[in-house]
Order: structure tokens, then sequence, then C-alpha cells
């Protein structure tokens, strides 16, 4: 095997011992501000039923476009509404 194929499947091992999670702080961007999910999800435009997932499962995939719907309704940007976790 060459080196530098040997090196791309050492570093490609090593970034996968590292999973990268994201949680979603929307339910608690929503509490500071006393905002309902039913509210929040009107003032975003956004389906109560996705709004409703993204409280209950902060893991829950969303798109970019939801998530920014969601930011400018609470006037805080993207990544205020995400929080890095890493696991091992």
């Amino acid at each position: 095997m060459p080196r530098w194929l040997h090196l791309l499947v050492y570093a490609s091992i090593e970034i996968m011992r590292e999973v990268v999670m994201f949680r979603l702080k929307i339910k608690e961007e929503a509490e500071k501000r006393n905002l309902s999910m039913a509210k929040l999800s009107r003032m975003a435009d956004v389906s109560y039923n996705t709004m409703q997932a993204l409280f209950r499962h902060p893991q829950h995939d969303v798109s970019l476009y939801i998530l920014d719907r969601i930011a400018q309704a609470l006037d805080v940007s993207i990544c205020d509404l995400i929080e890095e976790s890493r696991d091992k």
C-alpha cells in the first residue's frame, strides 16, 4: 500500500473514532422568550408537527432552511440553536 494511502486510511480511522453529535437548543431558546411550541411554530412558519419533534427530540434532523426560519423568529443566529457534544 502506498504511504499516502496508508496515511489517508489512518486519518479516516482517527476521525471515525470521534463522533460529533449536535443537539438543538430550540426549546431552551423559546422558553427564555416565554414562547410556546405553537406560537414559535406560527412565528417561524414551520409546521406544528415539525416544531413538536424538534422540542421533544433535540437530536432530530432538521434542514438549514427550517433552522434558519426558527432562528429568525427567535432573533438569534443558527449557531445559537446548536450545541455540540462529542462522544468517543
